[in-house]
């Protein structure tokens, strides 16, 4: 039993060992006075005689020598550096062998904006990235800000209902108006920690206000607030989805020194978003009409009745009549025959469908139809679409509601 508890010792003792040291490098570089600071510190199990050579190098020159501290596993150098920090770069170098450690790198800059950068134990150099500014910070939170509202599902089913319930293009203008304002309101304040809320308890409230607009489009009364005013619901509920934005925003961090530009250009971004799934979405319906337009067209003008040939021969044969200025080899009576079976067969074709067409063949019917069965399907599709959204934001929410409990 000695031997076996001897051999294990051996084993994780040979095993720590060879493994690699969990604990990395620190570095760190600040500006501080016109001058870059730089210090490191190496962990416990790096070799006196290994330890790193650390240093800063493009756009920086030493200022004074670097010196080693009473600790030889830790070093400081002062550096001037032309461009600040955004020109540098750090440099690791260890003078015997590469004992596989990583290094955590920080520099802080004079505004106090920090970057953090993990390396991997065969990274040697790393480029400083260039600082914070007005214009990176506002394309980048842009195209953030759009992504998330293409990507984001749940905020599209709802805009998608706001459409529904709005109708017609200037209502739907003025409903997004009232979301966007409504959840810049509370994206501000919660990004910027104004107040605090629970943030599975918000996914879930947003998952609720789906299911009540969908609700609202199914049952189909027009006199409720949803129908009659849905920018009031629309702003309601933005508050909600706006503290849902400010999650995501607080996921991705807002930078130190240009809050103000990551919040607005984010926001602007949403917008964005919004605006072009409204015009895919009044697009699309501008398809789908000028489709049916042409189909009624079609219908009215009875282009599927079989009787369209024979009429045309009739009315050639009623022309040729009337234009003959000779009596008839046959007599004057037969012509009043003719002319009163043309009437006749014209009268017909006006009045009475034709046997192998499903629709009326009579213009004045056809186009009556047609736009009847059009205005029955956007009701049916609208009920469709209703259930749909509702039956997976009900998911939704029991399945937030449930996080946010437990």
């Amino acid at each position: 039993m000695i031997r076996v508890a001897a051999f294990l010792l051996a084993c994780a003792a040979s095993t720590s060992a060879s493994a690699h040291e969990a604990r990395p490098l620190s570095v760190l570089a600040a500006e501080e006075n016109g001058r870059v600071v730089l210090t490191w510190r190496a962990p416990g199990s790096i070799d006196a005689a290994n330890t790193p050579d650390v240093s800063l190098g493009g756009s920086c020159a030493p200022a004074i020598a670097p010196r080693r501290s009473v600790d030889p596993l830790s070093g400081r150098a002062d550096y001037r550096c032309a461009d600040g920090l955004a020109g540098a770069t750090v440099s690791v170098r260890y003078p015997a062998y590469n004992p596989s450690v990583s290094t955590l790198i920080r520099i802080i800059r004079d505004s106090g904006e920090v970057s953090t950068a993990v390396l991997g134990p065969q990274v040697s150099e790393w480029a400083a990235p260039a600082p914070e500014s007005f214009g990176g910070v506002s394309k980048s939170y842009f195209g953030l800000g759009v992504k998330h509202i293409l990507i984001g599902v749940d905020h599209i089913l709802f805009l998608a209902s706001l459409i529904v319930l709005s109708g017609t293009f200037r209502r739907v203008l003025i409903t997004a108006t009232g979301f966007t304002i409504a959840h810049s309101v509370t994206l501000a304040l919660v990004a910027l920690d104004a107040i605090r809320v629970s943030i599975p308890a918000i996914e879930a409230l947003i998952a609720l206000s789906i299911v009540f607009v969908a609700a609202e489009i199914a049952r189909g009364r027009r006199e409720t607030i949803a129908w009659r005013r849905p920018v009031a619901v629309a702003s309601c509920f933005g508050l909600l989805h706006g503290a849902g934005f400010a999650a995501v925003l607080g996921e991705i961090g807002l930078p130190q020194t240009e809050k103000v530009a990551a919040l607005l250009f984010f926001n602007l971004g949403i917008e964005a978003g919004q605006v072009l799934i409204i015009a895919a979405a009044f697009g699309g319906l501008a398809i789908v009409r000028t489709a049916g337009a042409g189909f009624d067209h079609l219908r009215s003008t009875g282009l599927h009745s079989p009787l369209i040939p024979a009429q045309a021969h009739v009315g050639a044969a009623r022309s040729a009549l009337d234009a003959r200025a000779s009596p008839l080899p046959w007599g004057e009576g037969s012509g009043v025959r003719v002319q009163a079976l043309i009437g006749i067969f014209n009268a017909r074709t006006r009045t009475e469908p034709s046997p192998l067409s499903p629709l009326p063949t009579g213009e004045g019917d056809a186009v009556r139809s047609f736009r009847g069965l059009g205005q029955a399907l956007p009701q049916a599709a609208q009920k469709f679409f209703a259930y749909a959204i509702g039956v997976v934001a009900a998911f939704w929410f029991i399945e937030r509601a449930a996080a946010a409990l437990f």
